[in-house]
């Protein structure tokens, strides 16, 4: 889908920029961004999985570093981390998820899928959560409200 999205942005880009080219106005920018546009959907387009695989590589690769990086860090100012050791830990984790996101990426979208399906479902109970306490307390609110109002008129 984002492949026929970036195709037609692309495309829509290139049209633009012949027509200022036709007007004789400053053209070539839209030209550039079109055509890469268009060249990265026909790319998604055809190898959806190996663009996949490509973004989860390089977040995989991106996840190491900061592991890594704070890991370093942490060791570097322990004595200001009174949890250090928790930070460590965070560092080794994300080291862990970010080689299984290099070597596995298939493995990773669904570990992905899961994990937004979890979050969402966990945002959503917190909500509904929130709708019927703010319920109660919007209820509280008016009532006292209209208490302090009648004081107010007396």
């Amino acid at each position: 889908m984002a492949g026929i999205i970036f195709v037609i942005a692309g495309v829509t880009l290139i049209c633009v920029d012949i027509y200022y080219a036709i007007k004789k106005k400053l053209w070539g920018t839209f030209m550039f961004f079109g055509a890469l546009l268009l060249v990265v959907g026909i790319i998604f387009a055809l190898f959806p999985e190996a663009v996949r695989n490509v973004l989860l590589v390089i977040i995989g690769i991106w996840v190491v570093l900061t592991g890594i990086f704070q890991i370093i860090a942490t060791i570097k100012f322990r004595k200001r981390f009174p949890q250090y050791v928790m930070n460590i830990i965070n560092g080794a984790l994300m080291v862990i998820i970010g080689v299984v996101f290099i070597f596995r990426p298939e493995l990773s979208a669904k570990f992905l899928t899961y994990l937004i399906s979890a979050c969402l479902i966990v945002i959503g109970c917190w909500e509904l959560f929130n709708a019927f306490r703010f319920k109660k307390v919007i209820k509280e609110a008016l009532k006292a409200d209209d208490i302090e109002d009648a004081e107010v008129e007396e």
